[in-house]
């Protein structure tokens, strides 16, 4: 019995001695990642990789960022990879960002070089921006060296460094897909240094590489913009008027060509032009410089009741839109989400999915913002990371771990900061187009003011017996002349439909002596 009692005695310690490297054993076995119930290594994973499994390689590479015991850079360069593999381009940028901010590593290089392509696929500035800032170029990939200078010039564009900005747009090889882009901003950069001469020779370049419609039209509008700014009047026209009827930019186009007309005297053509801009199917546009200009040529042909017409037609209804705005602007602070919201609406109605009376913000302001290039790329660049956040949902592959949860986590965050993004570019629009219109306005008054002298001037000739005298303009000019300068000569006398599109001849009447 005694021996019975010492030998479980013995029994008992060894359990109790043998029982913390039991626990021990089950904590690593319970903390290692696996693939079913088998740990895993960074071989493992590379061997799902080979085999295109890269749904499960994405899971135990998560799993191992966790781990202390693996190169964190290696498993997150990894990881970036097998995301990008699914197009999953914003987790994988994340991913690249992360091996960037550790400096000097082995993985830093294709990382940057990676994170190009995924910046490139989401149309994502931020991302690439931030790692540029962390990096000297010299370590830039050699194959991603066009989207450095690119991004470099953008940057000093953005802060007035136009030296800058221009040595960079110059780097950028004829072969690459920022070539074009970067002649572009190159010419706006001329412009605005006013070398006109060098800015029309880069529209040239840019006219030998446009691959598609939309290039070509850009290049014919740069081609006009040039030449208007060199004041050659006839050439700027020439080049307004190759601008399609299908184009986006048709409308703009017009409204240019109409200035150039102005500044050449061709006053009956601008009125042409001007009919056609604001004629119904323009009224969501939002022009309320054309109204000027359209005020100016009635001053100058001395159509003092048109030109009461004009303005009246200015103060009411753009003057109605500034109030809006302005009401809209002081109620609504910085980042408020109620800018996000209209614009969401206003794209909607210009869809036909919504009605424009449910907007608070006039409806032609809202469209004229959406055209906005700063607007447009970070709305596709919500739309792509709300198509991942539903592939990933969808993706059963992934099931329901601890990824899942940490992928929307990642991906709503990132949405819900662009949308806050996207108030503060909104509300700068906001605040430029009331500076705009303040300018409009003053000029509005200069043009009330012009037309309260003529009619005192006219009284005055009138009452001194010196009537003022009718003609038409251009009196003396025939059909050949008008069908020689690539008009259609219609002597219409009586109604004119204003809901048609085309180029008007005006063939009215002027008034002054």
């Amino acid at each position: 019995m005694k021996l019975n009692n010492k030998f479980y005695h013995i029994l008992f310690v060894l359990l109790i001695m043998l029982n913390p490297f039991q626990l021990d054993a089950q904590r690593k076995k319970k903390s290692s990642p696996s693939i079913g119930n088998t740990p895993v290594s960074i071989g493992q994973i590379q061997k799902l990789i080979s085999q295109n499994r890269f749904s499960e390689a994405s899971q135990q590479l998560y799993r191992l960022t966790r781990s202390q015991q693996v190169d964190k850079n290696q498993v997150k360069y990894l990881l970036g990879l097998t995301l990008m593999e699914q197009s999953y381009y914003q987790l994988a940028a994340i991913q690249f960002v992360d091996v960037i901010r550790q400096g000097s590593t082995r993985y830093l290089r294709p990382a940057l070089d990676k994170l190009s392509l995924a910046a490139d696929e989401l149309g994502d500035e931020t991302l690439l921006n931030y790692a540029l800032k962390r990096i000297e170029p010299s370590q830039f990939p050699g194959a991603r060296i066009d989207t450095l200078y690119y991004r470099l010039g953008e940057n000093a564009y953005l802060k007035g460094g136009l030296s800058q900005a221009e040595q960079n747009f110059r780097k950028i090889a004829s072969n690459s897909r920022y070539y074009f882009q970067a002649q572009y901003q190159l010419f706006t950069l001329y412009l605005e240094m006013k070398r006109v001469d060098e800015a029309l020779q880069v529209a040239r370049r840019m006219s030998q590489v446009a691959k598609n419609n939309n290039d070509k039209v850009l290049v014919n509008l740069a081609i006009a913009r040039g030449f208007y700014q060199k004041q050659d009047w006839e050439n700027a026209i020439r080049a307004y008027r190759t601008v399609p009827k299908d184009s986006p930019y048709w409308s703009d186009s017009l409204f240019e060509l109409s200035w150039a007309q102005l500044r050449s005297a061709r006053f009956r053509s601008v009125l042409g032009t001007l009919q056609t801009l604001h004629s119904p199917y323009y009224e969501e546009e939002y022009m309320p410089e054309s109204l000027i200009v359209r005020g100016i040529v009635y001053l100058y042909i001395c159509k003092f009741d048109e030109l009461e017409k004009t303005m009246t037609l200015f103060s009411s209804l753009y003057g109605q839109y500034a109030n809006q705005m302005e009401r809209f602007y002081k109620s609504h602070g910085r980042r408020s989400k109620s800018y996000a919201i209209e614009l969401v609406k206003a794209d909607e109605i210009r869809r036909g999915k919504r009605n424009s009376t449910e907007l608070e913000l006039p409806y032609p302001i809202m469209r004229s913002i959406l055209k906005e290039g700063d607007i447009q790329r970070t709305l596709k660049y919500q739309q792509k990371i709300s198509n991942e956040i539903n592939r990933l949902e969808q993706d059963s592959n992934l099931g329901t771990g601890v990824f899942l949860t940490y992928g929307k986590r990642v991906l709503n965050q990132r949405l819900n900061n662009s949308r806050l993004g996207i108030a503060d570019m909104i509300r700068s629009h906001l605040r430029l187009k009331m500076r705009e219109w303040k300018d409009l306005e003053e000029q509005a008054g200069f043009l009330n003011y012009e037309l309260i002298n003529g009619r005192k001037e006219n009284l005055k000739k009138k009452i001194a017996g010196k009537e003022v005298t009718s003609e038409d303009i251009d009196s003396d000019k025939n059909r050949d002349f008008y069908v020689e300068n690539g008009f259609e000569y219609w002597p219409v006398t009586g109604e004119v439909w204003l809901n048609e599109l085309g180029h008007y001849h005006y063939l009215g009447q002027q008034s002054c002596n």
